[in-house]
């Protein structure tokens, strides 16, 4: 997740980061991830830690999809399974593929509990 991170800020791509918490904030619709209340808690917890040092608080949206390959047939199926994640995308781009990295790919029937531990593990890295 870092290298895809790091990917994301160098091409210079606008993210849609969490600001401050504003707990007096009284939203009565949430449109976007930084307007609930648990990201602005959550940015608030963030910020206890981090203290003066200036730091980006973004979001990561996990996918886990399974789709036919573009060769297989009615009576030859091979389902594979992806693992993407989405990175802080601005409001209107959720659906492209500017903020979006493959992070493991492989057959549906196998077990990928082992990915998804490493997925754990970097993102608690952190």
């Amino acid at each position: 997740m870092k290298e895809c991170v790091a990917d994301l800020l160098g091409h210079g791509l606008d993210v849609d980061n969490i600001m401050h918490d504003d707990s007096s904030l009284n939203i009565k619709s949430v449109s976007c991830i930084p307007d609930c209340r648990a990201s602005k808690r959550f940015y608030g917890r963030v910020e206890k830690v981090h203290g003066s040092s200036p730091f980006v608080c973004l979001y990561i949206i996990e996918w886990s999809n399974r789709f036919e390959p573009s060769y297989s047939t009615k009576e030859i199926r091979g389902s594979c399974w992806i693992k993407s994640a989405t990175i802080s995308p601005i409001h209107g781009m959720m659906n492209t593929l500017t903020h979006t990295y493959p992070i493991a790919i492989g057959h549906e029937s196998d077990n990928h509990e082992c990915i998804e531990a490493m997925f754990r593990l970097e993102l608690n890295e952190f």
